[in-house]
């Protein structure tokens, strides 16, 4: 056992079957926490532990190489909020171009921002009553220089996330989000409004809603055209918060959408305390088993009163990643507002969508 440096230990242990050697490590985590446990102890804090395994295959393996596959394990580890623990993760040789991957992710971001090889592609949200293009939600692609798809995002977003900077491609897609409704003003076209995601880094940035305010002014938008998504995965961990935030949202101008609603577990209270303007359906609810009768009755049951329970209270409902036309009838059946999916369009540049939607 040997502390390396902070908040980290390497553990040299002798090798057992995972499920042993993971109860032996969560066993130390409960006697690292065991002190909550004392009758004098007034304050609870439970000290969450990450793991990262390394099986050593090769005996003359550097034993630098093999903390460093530890490590990458950890950084995979995912701890749930609440009272878990611990959780650990095994090292796999993906893991070694996974690493890779996330370094010249997070290397090339800023050159990538400044030579517009990361563009801002728009998905229309169709209104379900008249077939009319309500708005737009704000995606991103990463091009490379030939103007073919280098990153997809479900390879950067991540990235970004884990290390903070995905406030700058927040920033970014908002500003070029300004700047296309500005033209669109301009050119005398019917603006819709565009949202953009607010991801959860950009709570530790100060005064973040005053900067978005600043580049609205200097474009001159009226700041209804402009909506912030919030996930619920966000709101959920401190709902008093973020009504907080959301009134705050509200303060500049600009509208608030809950987003991937029902991709956890959803509670009724967001919608209560909560003042979003919209409620987005995530495309979690729609992926059902159409060959069981019962659940899919059940499943369409759930969002048939989510929607209209949003009715009642004001909410605009728009249903995401929907993709064939029976889901629109049964949306629109059930008074859904709005649907945002490839059954429409899938994410186009802005030029395109000009040209269609507009």
């Amino acid at each position: 056992l040997a502390r390396t440096t902070a908040d980290h230990f390497k553990l040299l242990l002798r090798n057992e079957p995972p499920r042993q050697l993971y109860a032996r490590l969560e066993e130390m985590a409960n006697k690292v926490n065991r002190f909550n446990w004392d009758p004098g102890c007034k304050d609870s804090y439970w000290l969450q532990i990450r793991g990262g395994v390394c099986v050593v295959r090769d005996p003359g393996q550097s034993i630098t190489i093999l903390r460093d596959q530890a490590n990458l394990a950890r950084k995979k580890v995912q701890l749930s909020a609440g009272n878990q623990l611990f959780a650990c993760e095994f090292y796999a040789p993906k893991d070694q171009h996974t690493m890779l991957l996330d370094r010249d992710i997070f290397n090339q971001l800023d050159a990538a921002l400044e030579a517009g090889r990361i563009r801002m592609y728009l998905q229309p949200k169709v209104d379900l009553a008249t077939g009319e293009t309500l708005g737009a939600e704000a995606l991103t692609r990463w091009l490379d220089e030939d103007g073919a798809v280098l990153y997809t995002p479900a390879q950067f977003i991540p990235v970004l996330e884990r290390h903070g900077t995905v406030v700058k491609l927040d920033g970014y897609l908002f500003e070029q989000a300004c700047r296309r409704l500005r033209r669109w003003l301009d050119e005398g076209r019917r603006p819709v409004p565009i949202s953009v995601n607010f991801s959860r880094a950009h709570l530790r940035q100060p005064d973040v809603l005053g900067g978005y305010q600043r580049v609205q002014q200097q474009y001159g938008i009226p700041p209804e055209l402009l909506e912030i998504e919030l996930t619920e995965t966000m709101i959920g961990e401190d709902i008093a918060y973020f009504t907080h935030l959301v009134q705050a949202i509200h303060a500049k101008g600009f509208r608030c959408a809950l987003d991937d609603f029902g991709s956890g577990y959803s509670s009724m209270t967001m919608l209560k305390d909560v003042p979003v303007d919209t409620v987005k359906l995530d495309r979690s609810f729609f992926l059902m088993d159409q060959e069981d009768a019962v659940l899919c009755r059940r499943a369409w049951d759930i969002i048939e009163s989510v929607i209209a329970l949003a009715k009642k209270l004001g909410i605009a409902t728009v249903a995401e990643g929907i993709e064939d036309q029976a889901q629109v009838r049964r949306l629109r059946a059930c008074g859904c507002d709005s649907v945002q999916g490839y059954v429409f369009s899938k994410p186009v540049p802005p030029e395109e969508f000009e040209q269609n939607y507009l």
